[in-house]
């Protein structure tokens, strides 16, 4: 475990309050560990089927298509590993939890990091936008505070400013996504 630093640590510790826990449980052990199989299957098949998370935006051409897809990893993995576990390979599963519980973290942390970047909502409107991640050319030229050679429906109205910022533009311009960012 010295090549895993403070991860290996971590494991290592994990393992013995695993041991202890299961020592403790007795003969019901079996039926713990079952059913914590049960319960993370069945969380993977109702993201699955239900689709819905709290996190989760919506896309418009793909329904609460991230919650399935993740609900479908999810089922891909848990069934691997009970699978692994029932054939006896050798498996380090307290290792590959750590691991995955670790990645887990990350990866929710970037996607915080993404929604809290990323989204917006209009002023006076209840739904979450998401920002696109290159303007339009001639967006990007209205921003700049150019509107030499602008077309029509990225000339500012007669005696209104120059939209300080794309969500500005976005939320005054009609909510059209394609007009302000690049598909």
């Amino acid at each position: 475990m010295d090549v895993l630093g403070p991860l290996g640590d971590i494991v290592a510790t994990i393992r013995e309050l695993k041991v202890n826990a299961l020592d403790s449980l007795g003969p019901l052990a079996p039926m713990v560990t079952g059913g914590g199989q049960i319960i993370a299957a069945g969380v993977a098949f109702m993201l699955l089927v239900a689709g819905r998370g709290l996190w989760a935006p919506s896309v418009p051409n793909l329904p609460n298509f991230p919650v399935r897809l993740t609900g479908l990893a999810a089922g891909i993995l848990v069934v691997v590993l009970y699978r692994f576990s029932r054939i006896g390979y050798p498996f380090d599963f307290t290792l590959w939890a750590v691991v995955l519980v670790f990645v887990g973290i990350v990866l929710a942390l970037y996607y915080v990091f993404l929604r809290l970047t990323k989204t917006f909502r209009c002023q006076g409107d209840k739904s979450l936008y998401v920002r696109g991640f290159r303007l339009q050319p001639a967006a990007q030229q209205l921003l700049s505070g150019n509107l030499a050679g602008l077309p029509t429906q990225y000339q500012p109205r007669p005696g209104q400013p120059v939209p300080a910022s794309d969500d500005e533009f976005f939320c005054k311009s009609g909510k059209v996504p394609n007009r302000v960012w690049t598909p």
